[in-house]
């Protein structure tokens, strides 16, 4: 995972202007580079490149992302080649372990592609906003060792951490103006791909979140998606947030994973082979009314299903709670 990173951030080192102007006619804007967007019919430029932070975006039409990106967009590229163009060397994502789940989850979410398994289709906006989404999440670095890890383990999460949470160390957040680090987590649809991203804004130790309104942002449409925190097995559980997610796997050594609120976990497509679902509710009649009317929608569908609340508050709640009497 180290030589990955190591690969990944070569990677990224190279500027963008480097590789566009191969390809484009930039013109120098200020600190910026700028050109007609090659992803839309463009009459005057609206595409701008940003060297410094190793990011393009087009007002245009919302292509968003950073030179890997640019790369596979502009030459038909898929991930692993595009990396290997830019940093001489192809990331090494083996077959195995917390990598191979990685490695899928890469792959699946390069394009949206249309699938039989999915219950929808994006519109036009949707896409773009899918696209955003996904350049955030691959622009994110791997959580470990970063405020992301440490804000996790501050909620008391001792379990090793998937690779759909990632670590932004400075993140735009449009309320505040300002650029923060946040938990990057990636929502997939029911087929796989990354259709959206959950943002949770730190402070800079990572012991706790910042005091910024709003302190968790979504980007890019969610429908059926979930954060997917463990591989499904034949049991699934379902919690609101992230922090419950991996509180409630803690406790109940589970897979389980995260709905993106309580009013979601309804809409949230199980993958095949899941025959029992239980639904991690947060104590009260909010999350206990959201936890029931999921529980009838998958019960509905032939499912056993058992509800799990906490006396109260949240089941991170519980694990906090522990880790102060441990203490």
């Amino acid at each position: 995972m180290m030589r990955d990173t190591a690969v990944l951030d070569r990677a990224r080192s190279v500027p963008l202007s480097q590789v566009a102007a191969k390809r484009l006619r930039l013109t120098k804007a200020g600190r910026e580079f700028k050109a007609c967007c090659p992803f839309h019919e463009d009459s005057s430029p609206s595409f701008f490149l940003n060297d410094r932070k190793g990011i393009f975006k087009c007002f245009g039409c919302g292509a968003f992302g950073d030179v890997i990106d640019l790369l596979r967009r502009l030459d038909g590229l898929d991930f692993a080649t595009a990396v290997e163009t830019l940093a001489g060397e192809r990331p090494a994502l083996r077959r195995n372990g917390a990598l191979d789940f990685e490695r899928r989850l890469v792959e699946a979410s390069q394009e949206y592609t249309a699938s039989e398994g999915r219950g929808w289709e994006p519109d036009e906006e949707e896409r773009a906003r899918m696209e955003h989404a996904r350049s955030i999440w691959f622009n994110a670095r791997p959580v470990g060792g970063t405020a992301g890890e440490a804000y996790l383990r501050w909620r008391g999460v001792r379990l090793p951490l998937p690779p759909t949470l990632r670590f932004a160390p400075a993140m735009w957040h449009s309320g505040a103006r300002r650029e923060f680090p946040a938990l990057v987590a990636a929502l997939q649809d029911s087929v796989g791909t990354i259709t959206a991203v959950q943002r949770v804004y730190l402070t800079p130790d990572g012991r706790g979140k910042l005091d910024v309104a709003p302190r968790k942002k979504g980007k890019g449409p969610m429908r059926d998606g979930a954060v997917r925190l463990a591989r499904p097995g034949r049991v699934l559980g379902l919690a609101e947030g992230i922090e419950t997610a991996l509180s409630a796997r803690q406790i109940y050594s589970l897979p389980v994973w995260s709905a993106n609120g309580a009013g979601r976990m309804h809409s949230v497509v199980l993958p095949e082979g899941v025959e029992h679902v239980v639904l991690f509710a947060d104590a009260g009649e909010t999350g206990l009314a959201a936890a029931r009317r999921a529980a009838d929608h998958f019960a509905g569908r032939g499912l056993l299903v058992d509800i799990e609340a906490p006396p109260e508050g949240d089941w991170n709640d519980v694990v906090m709670a522990r880790m102060a009497v441990a203490a």
